[in-house]
């Protein structure tokens, strides 16, 4: 290599920088976009029941796919998040007597 072609290949140092820096952008911007539309298409309604008449409240404590959060447009009604788990309360679907709650 000649010192012509080192100076040339300093000066252009910036600009492929940039390039790999925008490359690697949209790599991660693809990837994120990707996994977003498999989840969305991968997501099932599943109806869960608990049975325990004496149960006043009951929530359920979940998280999916590797103990993740699920993103929040996702989530059943009232569902929070905390300690970077949900919680979701069940609704109470029988009489008090025989206390079924459901989520689904």
């Amino acid at each position: 290599m000649n010192k012509n072609h080192i100076k040339n290949t300093l000066k252009k140092l910036p600009y492929l920088k940039q390039v790999f820096l925008e490359r690697d952008q949209l790599r991660i911007e693809r990837d994120r976009l990707k996994a977003e539309r498999d989840q969305s298409q991968r997501l099932v309604a599943q109806e869960i029941r608990y049975d325990m008449p004496e149960a006043g409240e009951v929530f359920l404590v979940w998280r999916i796919n590797g103990w993740r959060v699920v993103p929040e447009e996702n989530r059943p009604a009232r569902t929070m998040v905390k300690d970077a788990v949900m919680h979701t309360q069940m609704a109470r679907i029988a009489p008090r007597s025989e206390s079924i709650y459901s989520r689904g």
